[in-house]
């Protein structure tokens, strides 16, 4: 079946409503017809609404020369079309519908709206659902960045977006910041609800101008004091607060340790999790996941050791930046340690046994979910997803992270 048929859901069959798809649409007609898409497809309103924004602005009459994906370069002669840019060497590929039958894509791209709109979001269904199996503990805005970089770039480019900018954690391709800048912005206005983030994920003043990053308008990070407005001016699209929420952290007593066996093991766990926080009440992800997920690397520990495994896990000691935030009483680093100091004495007690004798373990990262030196390995338990506040590495600032067990 063609994409550009009368049938489905979306269909017209008769000659006034065929020709009226030709007409220009109001932009509140093409941000509803879009949303019925999402809804269709499973995928959140907003992503499909910003990328529409990003690629053309809702412009339904928009046209540009791309880059096919199967090239570096563009070329002249392969045209993106309306509303979702649709590209000319996308056409006659074959996609999947809401009720699961095939549809191809058709030369009606160009010239019907509607077409455009239900080839777009089909083939960016196809990049969001990949972006999910790939990292499956990561936050609905990574697998909306992911997906968006997969659906302008191409599968291959699907990475595009953790690369970031040197003096700024924005992406560094300017597309990828259009998006991040377009989706955020419809999620601050309700479109829709990321369930994996925290209610402190959001405490970021975004600047979106190409212009330097003002330090003030970068990440929070202990230390530093920025202001933060409490009016939002819908006028200025330049700046958004994303949220205006500072509740007051409520002080912890730091514990110690009751043998040197037990604080090293504690300073173990809170060096490979001292960054991670709760995205849930409940369930996966929750303070109470976390608090296992702390246990089970205290147990790989302590196997590792019985069977004489030396290196490849946190040292037992803390550095001067972990010192210095718990001698500080900074609150999340308190609880973090005190978890972990928890977590220390019962892993050696045996009773929830999570590992079943597993010595390796790995934080995931976002758009890799296991490492090469994985491959092949069972994994025997799973935590998170986490919000990973500390980054590491390749590892951002505020990525989603789980905790996976192998055998």
């Amino acid at each position: 079946m063609r994409f550009d048929s009368d049938s489905g859901p979306f269909g017209s069959a008769t000659r006034v409503e065929r020709e009226a798809r030709h007409e220009k649409p109001a932009r509140a007609q093409v941000r509803e017809y879009l949303g019925a898409l999402a809804s269709t497809y499973g995928l959140p309103a907003g992503l499909v609404r910003a990328v529409a924004q990003t690629e053309s602005n809702f412009d339904t009459g928009h046209t540009r020369a791309k880059r096919a994906t199967t090239s570096d370069v563009f070329d002249p002669e392969n045209m993106a079309y309306g509303l979702m840019q649709v590209r000319d060497d996308q056409i006659g590929q074959t996609v999947p519908a809401p009720d699961g039958s095939a549809h191809k894509i058709g030369n009606d791209i160009k010239t019907d709206w509607r077409t455009n709109a239900r080839a777009g979001v089909a083939l960016l269904a196809q990049q969001y659902h990949l972006a999910t199996l790939e990292n499956p503990f990561g936050s609905e805005s990574e697998h909306a960045q992911q997906a968006y970089a997969g659906y302008s770039g191409g599968t291959s480019y699907r990475a595009r977006y953790l690369q970031t900018l040197s003096y700024s954690n924005r992406p560094a391709h300017p597309d990828d910041r259009s998006f991040l800048k377009n989706f955020l912005h419809a999620r601050a206005h309700g479109e829709h609800q990321d369930q994996n983030q925290p209610d402190g994920m959001h405490d970021l003043l975004y600047r979106y101008s190409d212009a330097l990053t003002h330090p003030e308008t970068m990440p929070h990070r202990q230390g530093r004091q920025p202001s933060f407005s409490t009016q939002v001016n819908s006028h200025d699209p330049d700046i958004l607060l994303l949220s205006q929420r500072h509740e007051a952290e409520p002080q912890e007593k730091l514990h110690g340790p009751r043998s040197k066996a037990e604080e090293r093991l504690a300073n173990i766990i809170y060096n490979e999790t001292a960054g991670l926080r709760a995205t849930s009440d409940q369930g996966s992800g929750s303070a109470t996941d976390l608090h296992a997920a702390r246990v089970a690397i205290g147990e790989v520990a302590i196997n590792r050791g019985n069977a004489g495994i030396a290196g490849s896990i946190a040292r037992g000691t803390l550095t001067m930046k972990a010192k210095e935030s718990l001698t500080g009483a900074v609150p999340r680093a308190v609880r973090a340690y005190n978890d972990s100091l928890s977590a220390a004495r019962e892993a050696p007690e045996g009773k929830t046994n999570l590992t079943k004798g597993a010595t390796q373990f790995f934080l995931t990262k976002p758009g890799r979910w296991y490492p090469s030196w994985a491959s092949g390995k069972t994994p025997v338990v799973a935590f998170g997803g986490f919000k990973n506040e500390a980054g590491h590495g390749d590892v951002r600032r505020n990525a989603m992270s789980g905790v996976v067990v192998l055998e």
